[in-house]
């Protein structure tokens, strides 16, 4: 297994349950493309293809909250431009496991963070989170956004208008 698939892999394991519903969202190339999983063997597999048949810069999301189940059968593969619709929305989520706090430096829209840059947001980073754990908050898992990174807080809420992110 190369490194890459290895790294999808453990990034699935550590935010998804297994079999949950998890929407791939591919950005870039001009287009959105968008399918539905349940197997992470699948969707590395199909992110590995994407990358070795068109490796021009693309960025891939997840869905990490619960999504109904139901979403899984918007498609069966992957789809793009019009036909990528509808991806998930907050009416989709049916649980929030994860807070997410996202800490990236202010970059003008198409250009990557310098590496000053991003160590100010590596700093930005374990503040926040240094802030938080002297409020009571739990370690959190923490990733490489490329320009800055993520903080992941565990959380059990229901969703509903009270725990959905703010428009």
């Amino acid at each position: 297994m190369s490194d890459v698939a290895a790294e999808i892999k453990r990034t699935l394991a550590t935010l998804c349950q297994p079999e949950q519903v998890i929407e791939l969202r591919i950005l870039g190339s001009g287009s959105t493309g968008t399918n539905y999983y349940t197997d992470f063997d699948a969707l590395t597999r199909d992110v590995l293809n994407l990358e070795h048949n068109n490796p021009d810069g693309r960025n891939y999301y997840i869905t990490f909250n619960e999504l109904d189940p139901r979403v899984r059968f918007r498609r069966d593969k992957i789809a793009w431009g019009k036909q990528a619709q509808p991806t998930t929305c907050g009416e989709d989520v049916v649980k929030r496991r994860w807070l997410p706090i996202d800490i990236d430096p202010d970059v003008p829209k198409g250009l990557s963070a310098t590496d000053k840059e991003k160590e100010t947001a590596r700093k930005a980073t374990f503040n926040v989170r240094d802030f938080l754990r002297m409020h009571g908050f739990p370690d959190p898992v923490i990733g490489d956004s490329g320009n800055g990174y993520w903080l992941f807080y565990c959380v059990d809420l229901p969703s509903d208008s009270e725990n959905r992110p703010c428009r």
